[in-house]
């Protein structure tokens, strides 16, 4: 269990940098907003942008992304407490089971909201482009068709989380239970 745990401390700590490193992309971004090289903009998330897209809307999108991506720093940091607690054989606790809770919500709120941005931006996208000639059902009904498939890995991860946090809150219970007894 000790080594396992490593192992994923580790890989959080890799993903962290990741992280890291689009959030300065993201202020790379704001710094082209603001001197109007929008050409130049970072995707970030998968997220592209419209060439005709307007800029307050795109600064908007641009502070909820940086949102987004530091709400899953903090979500990275919480994942580093509950890795280091396992490879102290502390994994039946209140504690481990309240943290991976707020993981998996935090993971399926995360996704939600990426879904929410690109959605649009994709139909924006569809509208644009003129080589195809359909209706805006169309194009909104093949912006969810491509946009959500791509996410619901997301979806899953964060339920199993729940459902892992669930399992070890009623492991801690069982744990108390025969403390008591004994």
């Amino acid at each position: 269990m000790k080594t396992l745990s490593k192992f994923l401390k580790w890989f959080t700590v890799l993903f962290l940098l990741r992280i890291l490193y689009l959030v300065i992309l993201q202020i790379q971004n704001f710094y082209f907003l603001f001197i109007d090289k929008l050409e130049k903009l970072n995707m970030i998330l998968s997220v592209s942008y419209p060439e005709n897209i307007n800029k307050n809307v795109l600064l908007f999108i641009s502070i909820i992304m940086l949102g987004l991506l530091l709400y899953l720093i903090y979500n990275l940091f919480i994942f580093i407490k509950v890795s280091n607690s396992l490879n102290r054989n502390s994994v039946f606790k209140e504690r481990n089971a309240a943290q991976l809770f707020i993981i998996g919500k935090s993971l399926i709120i995360f996704n939600s909201i990426l879904i929410l941005i690109k959605i649009p931006l994709k139909f924006m996208f569809l509208l644009n482009d003129n080589s195809m000639n359909q209706g805006n059902s169309y194009y909104f009904g093949y912006s969810l068709g491509y946009i959500i498939p791509k996410n619901l890995y997301l979806f899953i991860t964060g339920i199993f989380i729940l459902i892992i946090a669930h399992l070890i809150r009623s492991g801690s219970f069982i744990k108390q239970e025969n403390d008591l007894t004994i």
